[in-house]
């Protein structure tokens, strides 16, 4: 990560004018760099860092920690209204790759990037490699109900009772209490 240590107004190749941030690397190396990409997180190394690979940009790893970083930090990022721009935040640390490897380690088959609490960020003590069904169940449009003193998502429930994940959906839509929901049989057609 960048240190900021000052900055000025400075003109590109096309002659427009930009604002410039004098920046120290971790390595204590300093250069202008555009605020703007020192900001959203496009810029967070020198260039002879940067210029050092750590051999893993095809990884499932870094894969997932650049997604992660990108969505939470680039306004033009496709996915920043649901990430950055509702609030969901990475770690400082985390700005790091080899921060990010050190915490989470490698990503099992099969597993991808989960955060624990959907409106927290990605932190060491709110992600876990999870399964892509594990990881659909905490989206943010997911339903939950609570009955009989628990609370899971409509499809769990569904699951658990033996009923159809429609059926219980549309009983819940059309106001049923829930316990009834859940509890009444399906009518099955008769020969």
């Amino acid at each position: 990560m960048f240190t900021v240590l000052d900055d000025r107004m400075g003109r590109d190749p096309s002659g427009h004018t930009r604002r410039e941030w004098l920046c120290r690397c971790a390595c204590g190396n300093t250069q202008w760099r555009l605020a703007g990409h020192v900001k959203s997180g496009r810029s967070t190394q020198c260039k002879s860092c940067a210029g050092k690979t750590h051999g893993q940009s095809s990884t499932r790893e870094y894969k997932a920690w650049y997604a992660m970083v990108h969505r939470c930090t680039v306004p033009t990022s496709q996915w920043y209204h649901r990430y950055g721009g509702r609030g969901i935040t990475v770690t400082d640390t985390w700005r790091e790759y080899a921060n990010f490897l050190a915490d989470m380690g490698p990503c099992p088959d099969g597993m991808t990037l989960e955060r624990i609490d959907n409106d927290r960020g990605y932190s060491k003590d709110n992600c876990e490699w999870a399964t892509r069904a594990k990881q659909m169940r905490n989206v943010s449009t997911n339903v939950h109900i609570t009955a009989f003193g628990k609370t899971q998502h409509v499809a769990e429930w569904a699951r658990e009772c033996g009923l159809r994940h429609d059926t219980l959906s549309w009983r819940l839509r059309k106001g049923w209490p829930v316990e009834k929901a859940l509890t009444t049989p399906t009518r099955t057609a008769h020969a």
